[in-house]
């Protein structure tokens, strides 16, 4: 007899015990009597873009990135055409040229970190004035000091950028040439950029007086670079 009560005794326990369980189950799929739910499917993070653009004078703008989906990868790009310091061919001593340099931001946040511009080493090339019947191939032999006797200035519109000067640029001399522009690191052209504005430049170069004749037929290049951060 005692035997039996134990075992009735477990059996109810066990039956109590997988009542709870299943009470529980249910709680946890929502199937109780009683619950109230809400949701929503729009819960989204949106990042913005940083676009620079560059246009020489009345050009074609030059983007950062190709304007397709999908395209932004490095979002750099050095291939842009043309030549930001103008593309005089006959420049003679003293005789100076200039070009103008839109850079606009055509992304949809601001930059808070500016627009900066860094100059890579300056170099020479022959380039002879080939329509010459008689002598196509003539030009100068200072190769190695041509970049120095180019003067440069650049001007933002309001200040001076190079070289650093409040206001107007101070009148172009040989101290500020391609060489020393490409050694002066990073210059800062606007400590911010918002959506959609511009900084125009006005680049200004010449033949410096103390060029020779060693200085005839020849070509500076100089890389530019423009960073827009955030």
């Amino acid at each position: 007899m005692r035997l039996k009560k134990h075992f009735s005794h477990g059996v109810a326990a066990a039956v109590l015990g997988m009542a709870a369980l299943g009470l529980t189950a249910a709680t946890a799929l929502g199937l109780t009597p009683f619950y109230a739910q809400v949701g929503g499917t729009a819960n989204s993070f949106q990042s913005g873009t940083l676009i620079l653009s560059k246009t020489i004078g009345a050009g074609t703008p030059c983007l950062s990135s190709p304007n397709s989906a999908a395209g932004i990868t490095t979002n750099i790009n050095s291939a842009c055409t043309g030549s930001d310091i103008g593309t005089g061919t006959t420049n003679s001593v003293s005789s100076s040229q200039s070009a103008t340099v839109t850079l606009t931001n055509q992304g949809s946040i601001a930059s808070t970190a500016g627009l900066a511009l860094a100059a890579s080493s300056c170099t020479v090339a022959a380039a002879p004035y080939g329509s010459s019947a008689l002598n196509p191939l003539s030009s100068g032999s200072d190769t190695a000091g041509f970049c120095s006797k180019i003067d440069v200035t650049i001007y933002n519109g309001t200040n001076c950028i190079y070289p650093v000067h409040t206001g107007t640029c101070p009148t172009i001399s040989n101290t500020y040439n391609l060489t020393t522009l490409a050694a002066a690191g990073s210059l800062a052209l606007a400590s911010t950029l918002a959506s959609g504005a511009s900084v125009v430049l006005t680049f200004t170069t010449q033949l410096d007086t103390t060029a020779t004749n060693a200085d005839q037929g020849l070509v500076a290049s100089i890389p530019l670079t423009y960073t827009l951060s955030q």
